[in-house]
């Protein structure tokens, strides 16, 4: 004979461990499924921005997706902080800010163009592309940025802490704020 604890007990763990209960921990193959599925949404979230004009900002923070398409021009913000976005597409133009705080990219593009603020705030990028232009400020604070291409434009500053360059060009060395020192 069970005792009435036994008896709840054994609901308890059938209840957890049976098909249909939704606090049910998730198989890897669920895992995969909801992230191919993520990943269909974030590429579809971006072909509805370019097929609506490519107006306004463009918000893929936490994304699965590794990159964007060839040639994307953002005219407001283009948010990627904490997404797995590896690369971005040559000659991107984005309007506004461009964050990628946290997020996996490991390299700026050659020919970016930003019309406001650069967010690489915990990032792994080492560098600053060649041909970069910033309208306001570069943010890299506690990032992994050591050297700077040629050809840089940045309108205001750039943000840096715990950051070592092997060279700065002179023409933006009047531009740097440390907050470390």
């Amino acid at each position: 004979m069970l005792y009435k604890d036994e008896i709840l007990l054994e609901k308890a763990y059938h209840s957890i461990y049976e098909d249909n209960n939704p606090f049910k921990p998730a198989s890897e193959d669920d895992i995969k499924d909801r992230k191919k599925h993520q990943i269909r949404l974030d590429n579809q979230k971006v072909q509805d921005y370019i097929k609506n004009g490519s107006v306004g900002d463009l918000d893929l923070t936490g994304a699965a997706i590794k990159s964007l398409p060839d040639d994307l021009k953002v005219d407001g913000e283009l948010e990627l902080a904490e997404s797995a976005i590896q690369y971005l597409p040559d000659n991107l133009t984005v309007g506004r800010s461009l964050n990628l705080e946290e997020s996996d990219i490991k390299e700026l593009p050659a020919g970016l163009t930003v019309g406001v603020s650069l967010y690489i705030d915990f990032t792994s990028i080492t560098s600053l592309p060649n041909n970069l232009t910033v309208g306001g400020s570069i943010w890299a604070q506690y990032s992994s940025l050591a050297n700077v291409g040629m050809n840089i434009e940045v309108g205001d500053r750039i943000n840096i802490d715990s950051a070592v360059f092997d060279e700065f060009p002179p023409h933006l060395r009047h531009k740097i704020v440390h907050r470390d020192n």
